[in-house]
């Protein structure tokens, strides 16, 4: 079977990203190949996720079914830089020939060759169209929210989904809101929205389902499907956990009205707290600055306050005319998140809550107030 090199190695840069390399059972390091309808079709498993990408040409009309290593088969793939490349399928093995010739042995069970586990879901709820948009932008601004702060609980490792937006919580949170088009509420875990990643298309079709099992256990999934790639998940979120998650809470204070509200220069921020991390070196909350609000601009100070920096607004907050409001923040947990804004100028709402809100068009980051002994 004769195949475009720069077709195949497209579908292995996705591939790539999909192989579990965390784990070593063969499922998750296993890659099956198969042609279907004139198409080839390429997918890995863990059996958590199934993962199809789909070559479309219509014209591989020969049988044609391996299943092989898929790190060592997609990083040949994605090496190989001749025009084409060739696969021949035999007993034993699979040879690709592109830039040489390459023997990957098939992988067997039970002395027939490996055929991956579908994930299928028979009781289907809840389908509609989502936005690719959607999921790229909680890939971006959710996922950041879970490298920043602590962990106490495990449903804080999981992105909280429903029709109003994306929820990712650790000491603070990122509040993303969007609009789907059927109530649902859903956990999903790093590994699948990196997963989503894959995905190049403008509309993803979404299913979601729950099935029964035999010892009476409803197991939830998700299938994510474009013309050219498919993925089925099944997903961790049982009542109890997605109950767990205070939407209420924190979409309240993602949205609550502040007292307090200045618009500031990002670029100046970062560069200041940069200045200043500098001369933190204390053991203990050595990432904590003193931050004093006034009329016409903001003071950071070092924690052992021999440290400063004035950072001017762009417009005077008349509600601190004659009064300053002081607040502990954590630098690292700032910075993060102004890295993460693509507009020059920010404004930030404060003075409830002991939170510290910065909102854009549809991201809104919460940020705590630190407090230090």
């Amino acid at each position: 079977m004769l195949i475009k090199t720069k077709d195949l190695n497209k579908i292995a840069e996705k591939l790539l990203k999909a192989v579990d390399t965390n784990e070593l059972t063969q499922l998750s390091t296993a890659l099956e190949m198969e042609v279907t309808d004139g198409s080839l079709l390429l997918s890995v498993s863990n059996k958590e996720y199934f993962v199809t990408v789909k070559l479309r040409d219509n014209h591989y009309n020969e049988v044609f079914h391996a299943s092989v290593n898929a790190s060592l088969f997609l990083k040949l793939i994605s090496q190989i830089t001749t025009d084409d490349i060739e696969l021949e399928c035999t007993d034993k093995y699979l040879q690709v020939k592109g830039n040489g010739s390459y023997k990957i042995p098939l992988i067997f069970k039970d002395e027939s060759l490996l055929v991956l586990d579908k994930i299928e879901i028979n009781n289907p709820t809840i389908s509609m169209v989502i936005p690719n948009a959607v999921f790229q932008s909680i890939n971006k601004y959710n996922s950041k929210e879970l490298t920043k702060g602590y962990i106490y609980k495990p449903v804080q490792k999981y992105y909280y989904v429903d029709e109003k937006g994306c929820i990712t919580f650790t000491t603070g949170a990122c509040v993303n809101k969007f609009n789907l088009d059927q109530p649902v509420r859903m956990l999903l875990n790093s590994k699948l929205i990196n997963l989503l990643k894959l995905f190049d298309d403008e509309s993803i079709n979404f299913t979601l389902g729950y099935d029964s099992l035999s010892n009476n256990i409803i197991q939830t999934k998700a299938k994510f499907e474009t013309p050219t790639t498919s993925i089925t998940a099944i997903l961790q979120c049982d009542d109890t956990m997605l109950n767990s998650v205070p939407v209420n809470n924190i979409r309240g204070m993602a949205e609550a009205s502040y007292p307090y509200s200045v618009t500031v220069n990002k670029e100046l921020i970062i560069q200041a707290i940069n200045r200043i991390m500098l001369f933190n070196k204390s053991s203990k909350d050595n990432n904590v600055a003193t931050f004093v609000f006034g009329k016409s601009n903001l003071i950071i100070k070092d924690r052992g306050d021999e440290n400063s920096e004035v950072i001017t607004y762009l417009s005077d907050c008349q509600e601190l005319e004659n009064n300053q409001y002081e607040a502990m923040l954590d630098l690292n947990d700032l910075k993060a998140t102004l890295q993460l804004c693509d507009e020059s100028h920010l404004t930030l709402k404060f003075g409830a809550a002991r939170a510290f809100i910065i909102a854009r068009t549809n991201i809104i980051n919460v940020i705590p107030q630190c407090v230090v002994s």
